[in-house]
């Protein structure tokens, strides 16, 4: 199996919607099956439903498979840690059990058994993800402000929603896994098609004040190296 790393990087605020649906919250992590549908429609416009849908949604074995979108910041990639390992032992230095995000690299330090290194870390309030030598979180949650007016102006409706705003050099990554080489070989081209349609025309939920769907700069790719 063959993998892609793939980095968003938001060029605006991003509105993900949490289940309950309540404008004045917002999710952290966009969800895989959100992503597959947002991948679906683009590729839709591409020309590419039918046989996308039949080597995914319709296939027993998935040609193509996607993970969830998480945050990262520069190089760190950040996940939610399995609840097998974490939290770590109580320290007297930091409260990890707030951190709902931690880097990659220590979710690969836990999992091999070696233990966690108590100097350096503290946990970012406004994303909740745990930062080391007091880097900044890659992102915040705001609240945005709108109205609605009617067309003789008569009357204002003003509403808020909640949304992400990114931390310059801050973004969401995901991988996307292929089947086999074939799989790879033949999707491959489509989907890099796919997800610079997505950051052209955006993703999905409206975001007010900013008027628009949430974007972001082309998305960069590499081999992942651990798939």
């Amino acid at each position: 199996m063959s993998a892609l790393l793939i980095k968003l990087r938001p060029t605006g605020p991003w509105r993900i919607g949490p289940d309950s649906g309540d404008r004045d919250r917002v999710d952290r992590v966009y969800h895989s099956d959100s992503l597959f549908s947002a991948v679906t429609g683009a590729m839709s416009r591409l020309g590419e439903l039918d046989p996308w849908l039949d080597a995914t949604a319709r296939s027993a074995e998935p040609a193509v498979r996607f993970s969830s979108c998480f945050p990262f910041y520069g190089e760190t990639l950040y996940v939610v840690p399995p609840r097998n390992v974490w939290p770590p032992p109580p320290s007297a230095k930091v409260r990890f059990k707030g951190a709902r995000f931690v880097p990659l690299k220590v979710v690969e330090t836990l999992v091999s058994g070696r233990p966690m290194s108590e100097e350096n870390w503290a946990i970012d309030g406004a994303s909740e993800c745990l930062v080391s030598g007091g880097a900044q979180g890659p992102f915040r949650v705001s609240v945005r402000s709108n109205a609605a007016v009617d067309r003789n102006g008569e009357s204002v409706a003003p509403h808020s929603i909640a949304c992400l705003e990114f931390t310059p050099g801050a973004g969401l990554w995901f991988v996307a896994s292929f089947a086999d080489d074939a799989a790879k070989e033949r999707w491959n081209a489509s989907l890099q098609g796919a997800l610079r349609l997505l950051a052209d025309s955006g993703f999905g939920a409206a975001v007010p004040a900013a008027g628009d769907v949430p974007k972001c700069r082309r998305s960069s790719k590499a081999n992942c190296p651990n798939c």
